[in-house]
């Protein structure tokens, strides 16, 4: 595992540990279907089957998907699963420090990963601060 690996892996662990992120290939399936996946991630040593599966999952849904640098065994070792060749963030914040972490330069996607979290973001504020005038 190399240092840049480790700054990725410690942000699955870190998503999973929050409850935003799903591992496997049926809760995945659940989650990009559901809407609340905003990237799937696919293990480097993926079987053929799951690569398929993750890429029709992708294109019917319009979630992105990212091949990771790292293998099924380091990705279960980050987020206590075992066996994990793709997994759903459901955190677009999260998912775009993910992106950085393992390089990736697709501009369009970090894009829409930063505007994402953005619009979350200021949606988050607005609402929190409509409860508080409402309990005052």
């Amino acid at each position: 595992m190399s240092e840049d690996n480790s700054k990725a892996l410690g942000c699955l662990g870190l998503a999973m540990k929050a409850g935003l992120l799903v591992t496997g290939e049926q809760n995945t399936g659940a989650s990009v279907h559901g809407g609340a996946a905003k990237l799937i991630v696919l293990a480097s040593d993926a079987s053929e089957n799951a690569q398929r599966r993750a890429r029709g999952f992708s294109a019917s849904s319009g979630v992105p998907l990212v091949e990771s640098p790292m293998s099924k065994a380091e990705i279960a070792a980050a987020t206590g699963r075992s066996g994990c060749s793709m997994a759903a963030f459901h955190d677009a914040g999260l998912a775009l420090r993910f992106c950085t972490d393992i390089g990736v330069e697709d501009a369009a996607l970090l894009q829409r990963l930063a505007e994402i979290a953005e619009h979350v973001k200021k949606s988050g504020k607005a609402n929190k601060i409509g409860k508080r005038r409402k309990s005052v």
